[in-house]
């Protein structure tokens, strides 16, 4: 997107950019020109979002586009180990 021409990014994720790989993230995107700002925000949590919305209203130029990505991804290998997560929640 920063190649295209996007100047502005917001990352939303529960832990913003305090992991390693997305501080490198932000610094290479900041690096290209990017104006980039990672938030520690659970999407889910209503006054979470909108508390980081009003930040970004506050500094930021309006909205044009958003990519949703969030998932929740479980893997699976066999019956026995599905029976045995089940189980356990």
């Amino acid at each position: 997107m920063v190649d295209r021409g996007a100047r502005n990014l917001i990352f939303l994720s529960r832990s913003g950019a305090s992991k390693p790989e997305a501080a490198k993230l932000v610094k290479e995107l900041s690096d290209d020109g990017a104006n980039v700002h990672a938030f520690a925000c659970d999407v889910s949590d209503e006054s979470q979002l909108k508390e980081v919305l009003r930040k970004c209203a506050e500094s930021l130029p309006p909205v044009r586009g958003a990519i949703q990505g969030a998932m929740v991804l479980q893997v699976r290998t066999d019956s026995g180990q599905l029976a045995q997560m089940i189980e356990l929640t």
